[in-house]
């Protein structure tokens, strides 16, 4: 065996067991990610009912900005945009980690950031547990987004 191979293997199922939210069912407000920062439900609001079905959640976070998390209609994560914070510490991180599956480091979210705009920087794609995702920077009116999104043609935000 390789000597780097059970390093590889690690991190490997770091990154699988992971659970990932984007795509399944579960429960983003019992999560670790809102238990460690404190997400308190603002606003559910049905997206285009008539035509989509989709629910968007917005939470507020205990130390400032929120998570949007869009479902769709069998209810599974579609998307979820991190917004009103400043990208730096473990918040990016987790932020990617509880949705894509994937932990980013703050330098590389902080550069991503950097370089957005309003139709959005790409910062990686892939796929965790079969569940391809993207994360996208973004820079609208001023305002600095950080977005996970199932893999599409479009984005969704």
């Amino acid at each position: 065996m390789h000597p780097r191979a059970p390093l590889a293997l690690l991190l490997t199922l770091s990154a699988a067991s992971a659970a990932p939210l984007l795509g399944s069912r579960g429960s983003v407000a019992e999560g670790g990610f809102c238990q460690t920062y404190g997400c308190d439900l603002i606003r559910r609001e049905v997206i285009a009912p008539d035509l989509l079905d989709n629910v968007s959640y917005d939470y507020r976070l205990r130390g400032g900005g929120g998570v949007v998390v869009v479902r769709n209609h069998e209810r599974r994560v579609e998307s979820a945009l991190l917004y009103g914070t400043p990208f730096t510490g473990n918040l990016a991180r987790d932020f990617t980690r509880t949705f894509a599956g994937v932990a980013f480091e703050p330098s590389s979210v902080r550069r991503c950031m950097s370089r957005a705009s309003d139709a959005g920087e790409l910062l990686a794609s892939g796929a965790v547990l079969n569940r391809a995702y993207q994360v996208v920077c973004y820079r609208i009116g001023g305002r600095s987004l950080l977005a996970v999104e199932m893999k599409t043609d479009s984005p969704v935000f």
